[in-house]
């Protein structure tokens, strides 16, 4: 069991290190593991769909759009489609959903804000981890 966590850990370091050292020059995307190159676009459209403190957060389709204009230099093409044939899916009409719900809520209750912002965080996490 130990020798199975400890695969899982090396295997997981190895992606989040590939992700962190991909290049804007295009060069060896291919050569990166698969989890790297999916990390990596689901970091960029979580980064481009809110808000920064340099920028307002695009919409999901504006997002998008600048993923697909810059695949193949940067982020792997097949994974920028499947991210697209997600947020096309059903799946993804339910998490709107599920935002606009929590907006309300926000906008409504008066939760403690760091809890409010931790559960967000956990939600975004384990959305990106589905994807």
């Amino acid at each position: 069991m130990h020798r199975a966590v400890s695969r899982f850990t090396e295997t997981t370091l190895e992606i989040f290190r590939d992700s962190q050292s991909i290049s804007g020059d295009g060069g060896g995307l291919l050569g990166r593991h698969l989890g790297a190159r999916i990390l990596t676009v689901a970091d960029a459209f979580d980064s481009l769909t809110h808000d920064q403190a340099h920028r307002r957060a695009l919409t999901r389709v504006q997002a998008l759009q600048h993923l697909q204009n810059t695949e193949g230099a940067k982020f792997d093409r097949n994974v920028v489609a499947a991210l697209q044939r997600w947020l096309n899916s059903e799946e993804s009409q339910q998490l709107d959903q599920a935002s606009e719900i929590e907006q309300a809520l926000r906008a409504n209750s008066q939760n403690d804000p760091g809890a409010v912002a931790q559960a967000s965080g956990l939600c975004h996490l384990f959305s990106h981890l589905t994807l």
